[in-house]
């Protein structure tokens, strides 16, 4: 079986080619995998459409956040031969309103932000007969956690002590599954870089261990070499794998009584949430002298690649020139590394992101479910069919009631009774306000009737009859008519009465003329064609004047706004540097500056940028 992680930053931009933009299908499929687990979707309830919520071929799993719009999310995608059994969004548990769930534990509070969704699967061991061990009841249980863990921004501390929350959240539900029985993998984007070997350019390797995220990290996966993971299993003595599981067996309890001492751990100092070896045994359960209970497949297989980076920015275009983090992992289970892990690699040569996929391959085949989870997305009142059109809000009909749960936590059911409670206080009043609008009906000009309220709504929604369009058409058109003959009569009084005045005063022999059209229409079409006459030369005058105008305007403004000066060439390479702004709250917000236009890199690679940097002028 393939699994694939990948944060995607953007679900719907993310594009594979120029060619398959159109498609999350042709993403999916190029990808090449039975479990997909996508991060960062960004993604809001209302911008969920039905092309990415429904593919052909796959059933997906949503978390959405509950707190921002078009923020963090996570989403997997299982092809119908890997429907779960069990589906769960959060970690916390209490985002469930269903029955199939993977469990129920922890603070929800860490829950809304869309981090997290559980898938649990059945698997059989690769070259058994899968019909028999399932029919016997011998198929084991896998469950697949995608995680998007929290940034700690420098400019905001709170986000340091949620972060730590979230990891230990992260750790005691993961582990209180492992002692259920299931096997589990952790995958997704922790968003913290392990070791010196998974950083291009570390602030400072002496004091790099002392992370707080690393140091977690150092806690829950074990620190064995490859050899020592994978011998047992090759020797086919896997006592110690066992003695692992049966301690984590005994140890449920304990963990069940701890993790919602997670709730209580509230906006502290990192200091104070220190990982010691005490601490960790008290809240685990009793741990093995080599670590935690899972490993880092990538660097049990690869050790000591170096280079291997899963994120790079996209502002400085290090991707280019490889100069980027490891931030995205796939955790195993020691006795499932042991027994099933096949490979696990970095598909660096994946774009759309600036994060790439991340692929694990284990020595386990998928066994599908009879039905899918009512986590699926295809379950959703809007995408199931039971999606409402407009006209049963403005009519009384039985609706039934929906146990799901919306995405603000709100029983659907309850808005459902309200709804239909509302509709039908509404029909009662309907003929009443009908009899009401038909007496309050006035006549207008021309016979035209007038309402003094607003239509029925339901007015709009219903077509017309042939006569009725006929006659609105001519109540148009006379109305039309007699505002263009009013508008005419209005601007033929003006000039006359201007022209009248100017007369008076330059003592003409003026003979008053009635101001009415329509009893001298000879003295109105000789004082039209005098005033046509007039307002055409002054056209003339006033077009070249405003030629004129424009073209010195044009040559002022060119003068005045002869755009930025030529970029300088950094003396590194001699080529012509970029413009960039200073984002960063501080004392230089705002100000612009040049630097190399080449992609960031180690000073020893030729294509990198040089250390050019300058200031513009203010």
């Amino acid at each position: 079986m393939e699994i694939v992680s990948w944060n995607i930053n953007g679900l719907r931009t993310t594009r594979v080619e120029e060619t398959q933009r159109s498609s999350l299908k042709v993403l999916l499929d190029s990808l090449r995998a039975d479990v997909i687990c996508l991060q960062e979707t960004k993604l809001s309830r209302d911008l969920l459409d039905e092309p990415t919520a429904i593919i052909e071929g796959y059933n997906a799993y949503f978390s959405i956040s509950r707190t921002r719009n078009g923020y963090s999310g996570v989403v997997t995608y299982c092809k119908n031969s890997a429907t779960p059994i069990a589906a769960e969004e959060g970690l916390s548990g209490l985002l469930v309103g269903h029955g199939r769930s993977v469990g129920c534990y922890g603070d929800t509070s860490l829950d809304a932000e869309g981090r997290a969704v559980i898938t649990q699967h059945h698997v059989v061991f690769a070259g058994s007969d899968h019909a028999e061990v399932v029919a016997e009841g011998g198929a084991e249980t896998l469950s697949i956690v995608n995680v998007y863990c929290p940034r700690a921004d420098p400019e905001r501390p709170d986000r340091a002590a949620f972060k730590l929350r979230f990891y230990k959240l992260l750790q005691l539900r993961v582990e209180a599954i492992l002692s259920s029985g299931s096997h589990v993998v952790l995958l997704g984007d922790v968003n913290t870089a392990h070791r010196l070997i998974d950083h291009c350019d570390p602030d400072n390797p002496l004091t790099f261990d002392e992370h707080p995220g690393r140091r977690w990290l150092d806690h829950f996966l074990c620190i064995n070499t490859h050899e020592e993971v994978v011998a047992p299993f090759a020797a086919g003595n896997d006592q110690e794998s066992c003695n692992t599981d049966s301690k984590m067996h005994r140890n449920s309890s304990n963990l069940c009584g701890h993790i919602e001492d997670v709730s209580k751990i509230s906006a502290v100092e990192e200091s104070e949430l220190c990982f010691d070896d005490k601490s960790e045994n008290d809240c685990c359960g009793t741990k093995s002298g080599s670590g935690g209970h899972f490993v880092d497949a990538f660097r049990l297989l690869h050790p000591s690649r170096e280079g291997a980076y899963t994120c790079w920015s996209v502002a400085t275009g290090a991707r280019a020139t490889n100069y980027g983090t490891r931030i995205d992992y796939v955790f195993l289970d020691r006795h499932l590394a042991q027994r099933g892990l096949v490979a696990c690699t970095i598909d660096s040569d994946v774009y759309g992101s600036d994060h790439c996929p991340v692929r694990a391959t284990l020595r386990y085949t998928l066994v599908p479910a009879c039905h899918v989870p009512p986590l699926c997305a295809s379950l959703m009142p809007e995408f199931s069919g039971r999606q409402q059109k407009i006209g049963a809000y403005l009519l009384s009909k039985p609706c039934s009631r929906l146990s799901t749960v919306s995405s603000r936590g709100v029983n659907v059911s309850e808005q459902v009774e309200v709804h239909s409670a509302s509709h039908s206080a509404l029909s009662k009043r309907a003929p009443e306000c009908r009899r009401d609008r038909g007496a309050k009906r006035a006549r207008g000009r021309n016979g035209i009737d007038v309402p003094t309220r607003q239509h029925d709504v339901r007015r709009f929604f219903s077509a017309k009859s042939k006569g009725e369009d006929e006659i609105e058409k001519c109540h148009r058109s006379q109305r039309d008519g007699i505002l263009k003959t009013c508008e005419q009569y209005a601007v033929e009084n003006t000039m006359l009465q201007t022209e009248a005045e100017i007369k008076v005063q330059n003592n003409e022999g003026f003979e008053p003329k009635s101001l009415d059209p329509l009893l001298d229409s000879n003295s109105v079409s000789s004082d039209r064609q005098c005033s046509q006459e007039v307002s055409i030369g002054s056209k003339i005058d006033g077009c070249c004047a405003s030629q004129s105008e424009k073209n010195g305007g044009a040559a002022f403004w060119k003068t005045l706004l002869a755009g930025p000066p030529p970029p300088p060439l950094c003396p590194g390479h001699g080529e012509a540097a970029v413009l960039r702004i200073v984002k960063k709250s501080g004392p230089n917000q705002g100000r612009r500056f040049y630097v190399c236009a080449r992609p960031a890199g180690h000073s020893d690679n030729p294509a990198a940028r040089c250390d050019f940097f300058q200031w513009t002028k203010r």
